[in-house]
């Protein structure tokens, strides 16, 4: 009940600000860590209130726990790298675990782990994974049905009772044992052995001011860009305004032939041309030169123009002449001689 008060307190805090309400806190941490938010990366303290898409990442001896919103606890082991919520829409609380060693210990409310092998819902139970080249995961309490990932898709789930031990590498295939391996156990860091205890209280009137840590570049964060489909496409909308960073810009045009979920960020198509302009573009070119447009060409060599004279309109006859007998000419009026307006044709009458 203190933490529902708790995490309801603090929702009522977020919403009258900015910021996005808040998924968990940080209530434990040993050395230095790292939090990414959009494309800001900062120094990780106790008491940080973490957002969906919220990436952690633990120093190699570092130690970190997190306590989500809905009661469940996270243990996260030296270079361990994981984003909370990345379906900000989704009402079931998800863990995405890039690399490195997980605990996570759930109540009532269920939490999905996720990682690049598997996807794994936790209710009333409480499970320990490490991911990496090779995958192992231990069911240290209750039970749960695993779905590991095949590429683009998820196998059908198999079941996993309390202490199995599911485990894939890259050179055998998934397999599912009755304890967990020496070599497993070796792995995790001793505070894993013991059961996570919540310490919120301790926080409930802290507020922490986040210090910004140096930005990040493609290589640190080219893990992320190559794992699960699902989480590229989530980058694509965080990491967008990187690439107004000439340097992570030019690494990413380098590997574009691995990034498809960037390529109409990085070589957006051209716009699509016009009917009229097309229409234009595929027109014969008209052999028509207006006086208007005709270049001048006053030293080039000027081509003579031959004029020919009009032909000559022949004479039509007078209806009212009348031809000499015998005469093939037709018959025209006498000229009269009329002074003072030259010469006169002579009337009919």
């Amino acid at each position: 009940m203190a933490k529902q008060m708790f995490w309801l307190a603090t929702a009522l805090v977020i919403s009258t600000s900015a910021s996005a309400a808040p998924v968990g806190m940080v209530t434990f941490l040993e050395g230095d860590s790292l939090l990414t938010r959009g494309v800001t990366r900062f120094k990780l303290p106790e008491g940080t209130r973490l957002e969906p898409t919220d990436i952690v990442e633990v120093s190699g001896k570092g130690f970190l726990q997190i306590e989500l919103s809905n009661g469940a606890i996270l243990l996260l082991a030296p270079q361990t790298r994981a984003m909370l919520q990345p379906n900000a829409k989704s009402t079931i609380m998800e863990v995405f675990v890039l690399s490195g060693a997980i605990k996570v210990k759930t109540g009532t409310a269920p939490v999905r782990l996720t990682t690049p092998a598997f996807e794994l819902p936790l209710n009333n139970a409480t499970g320990v994974a490490n991911v990496g080249t090779n995958t192992g995961l231990f069911m240290e309490r209750g039970s749960s049905r695993l779905e590991e990932s095949l590429g683009d898709q998820l196998a059908a789930p198999v079941a996993l009772a309390v202490n199995a031990y599911w485990s894939r590498t890259a050179q055998t295939k998934s397999q599912i044992a009755a304890r967990p391996t020496p070599a497993f156990v070796s792995s995790l860091p001793p505070v894993f052995l013991d059961d996570p205890a919540s310490r919120l209280a301790k926080f409930t009137n802290t507020k922490v001011n986040l210090n910004k840590a140096p930005d990040f570049n493609y290589a640190d964060v080219e893990p992320w860009l190559m794992t699960s489909p699902v989480i590229r496409k989530v980058l694509v909308s965080l990491w967008k305004p990187k690439l107004s960073d000439p340097a992570f810009k030019a690494a990413m045009l380098a590997n574009q032939a691995q990034l498809p979920e960037w390529e109409r960020l990085l070589a957006p198509p051209k716009p699509a041309m016009s009917s009229k302009a097309a229409s234009e573009m595929h027109s014969p070119p008209s052999t028509v030169i207006s006086n208007q447009t005709k270049p001048a060409n006053p030293a080039g060599p000027v081509t003579p123009t031959t004029t020919h004279p009009p032909k000559p309109v022949p004479a039509q006859p007078n209806p009212t002449a009348t031809a000499k007998p015998g005469s093939t000419q037709p018959a025209t009026q006498p000229m009269i001689q009329d002074e003072g307006h030259g010469q006169q044709r002579r009337k009919p009458y």
